[in-house]
């Protein structure tokens, strides 16, 4: 099922994988989590083999995250797969930054 995530241009999201088994019970991957930006302006910091950072990395928008890993413990390669939907939005301006000058004569 896929994950939507929400942030602003300033703002990172860590994410963890928890291999799960169709019973619910812990389960297990060979070797670390692949992660793949599909589509969209989106980066991916890995932390280590089950957790990353995911984050704008250029304008705002949508982004399509793809996460794999091999589920077979032995020789051969049974990928498992979800994805992420991460929107990023504008940071907003929040304060104005005012500043004047010094009194000057007024020519009229």
């Amino acid at each position: 099922m896929p994950l939507d995530l929400a942030c602003n241009e300033t703002q990172r999201i860590l994410v963890t994988v928890t291999p799960t088994k169709p019973n619910g019970s812990p389960g297990s991957i060979e070797g670390p989590v692949r992660v793949t930006v599909e589509s969209g302006g989106a980066a991916i910091t890995m932390v280590d083999d089950l957790n990353f950072y995911v984050r704008a990395a250029g304008q705002a928008g949508p982004s399509s995250i793809l996460v794999q890993a091999d589920a077979d413990l032995g020789a051969g390669e049974v990928l498992i797969q979800d994805t992420i939907a991460l929107n990023v939005t504008a940071e907003l301006a929040s304060i104005f930054g005012l500043s004047a000058g010094t009194p000057e004569t007024d020519p009229e």
